[in-house]
């Protein structure tokens, strides 16, 4: 959903966010907090790219461009709901909505859906705020281009370990797993089902999400949950969290 509408009012000397401009990460912070107009905007490799602004045409405010229903907010509450029952079944992960995630200090992509392993049940160092996901998901309706591009690239050097792009307008899902700092595809099985490596029990039924067959793709995940490789994934985040409180 972007920023919050009710943010304070900014100092009107700092400069809006504008398309394009090159900058570092706490000056992009300052502007997109400060301009009231910026709904949905990202930092990738520096340069700013601003997703949708809200603007008042005949006096209603409205958002542009505007989001597909069909092309993105259908195919995201799904992969929304498919992660956020994961969450509840697994815990010390956690999945979310769009956010701002802080990769380094010229990268500030905000994912659409994202699934990360919490601090305290980790093995993977962190430094400061630039934590990654360990899985971001990316909607792409009209933004294949920059999903399987600079993203691609950003998410691949940033160690992003899994890379989920759903290109809703041609119903193709590309799944990727990061191996030796390169992803690769994570490829269905004769079923049709793709079986994340980094979150054991998180199984996706292509042909279900492609046909819009909520229910099909959520028993799925069951059957994952239910599976050995899920409680055995638990029981080790709950043995990482134990250390860590010695």
């Amino acid at each position: 959903m972007g920023k919050m509408l009710d943010r304070k009012e900014s100092s009107t000397a700092i400069p809006p966010l504008v398309e394009g401009d090159r900058l570092k990460l706490d000056e992009f912070l300052r502007r997109y907090e400060a301009d009231k107009t910026a709904v949905r905007a990202e930092l990738l490799n520096g340069v700013v790219y601003v997703n949708a602004r809200r603007i008042v045409v005949n006096g209603k405010e409205t958002i542009v461009p505007p989001i597909s229903l069909e092309g993105h907010g259908r195919p995201q509450i799904r992969i929304a709901t498919w992660l956020g029952v994961y969450d509840e079944h697994t815990p010390g992960v956690a999945a979310s909505a769009p956010f701002t995630v802080r990769m380094a200090e010229d990268k500030a992509p905000e994912p659409d859906v994202s699934l990360s392993i919490l601090p305290d049940y980790r093995s993977r160092p962190t430094s400061g705020e630039h934590r990654v996901p360990e899985l971001i998901v990316e909607i792409a309706n009209t933004s294949a281009s920059t999903d399987l591009g600079i993203k691609f690239d950003m998410y691949q050097s940033a160690g992003v370990q899994e890379y989920l792009v759903w290109r809703t307008e041609r119903r193709l899902l590309n799944w990727f797993l990061l191996v030796k700092q390169h992803y690769v595809p994570l490829e269905p099985d004769v079923e049709g089902i793709i079986r994340s490596v980094t979150f054991p029990g998180l199984w996706l039924d292509t042909k279900a999400v492609q046909n819009w067959e909520t229910s099909s793709f959520l028993t799925t995940l069951q059957l994952g949950l239910a599976s050995p490789e899920h409680a055995a994934f638990v029981a080790k985040l709950q043995a990482k969290a134990k250390r860590k409180k010695k």
